[in-house]
């Protein structure tokens, strides 16, 4: 598993298996491992029998390790995770802040923008949110670190 706050690597596998009656904190031995590659490479090596990974972390390793879609198989997929923001201060103008929003997405439909974005962030566009849109990661959170019973 990753850090105990990472999305994929834990709140949301943690989460969505405890709903189904699976206790993963108390049922099982973790592991934490520092990054999703290294999870990969983890049960590849057989030094864990499973690992929560972002989809689809295999292609971190190909390079190296050309055969690990063969070798490493998801078993598992969690519902889509709303991720990564971009935030701003409270304090600036909305219209910079609409400027902005419109810059972002306009970046990443062009191909070199795409180019740019999915290799710095593998990040494959933007959209608009709103912050309802995140109550799904603070209730998952909550079941994650035991604070709510949802089986």
């Amino acid at each position: 598993m990753q850090d105990v706050t990472s999305s994929a690597g834990y709140i949301w596998p943690v989460a969505e298996l405890s709903q189904k009656g699976v206790d993963i904190p108390k049922d099982n031995t973790l592991v934490t491992v520092k990054g999703h590659d290294q999870g990969v490479m983890s049960v590849l090596n057989g030094d864990t029998d499973a690992a929560f990974v972002f989809e689809d972390a295999r292609n971190v390793v190909k390079k190296d390790v050309p055969n690990i879609m063969n070798e490493v198989v998801p078993i598992y997929f969690t519902k889509p995770i709303p991720n990564d923001t971009i935030s701003v201060r409270t304090d600036m103008s909305k219209a910079f802040r609409t400027k902005l929003s419109k810059a972002f997405r306009t970046i990443a439909k062009s191909k070199k923008g795409h180019e740019i974005i999915s290799s710095i962030y593998t990040h494959e566009g933007y959209v608009k949110a709103k912050d309802s849109q995140f109550d799904i990661v603070r209730k998952y959170d909550k079941i994650a670190n035991g604070e709510t019973n949802n089986k």
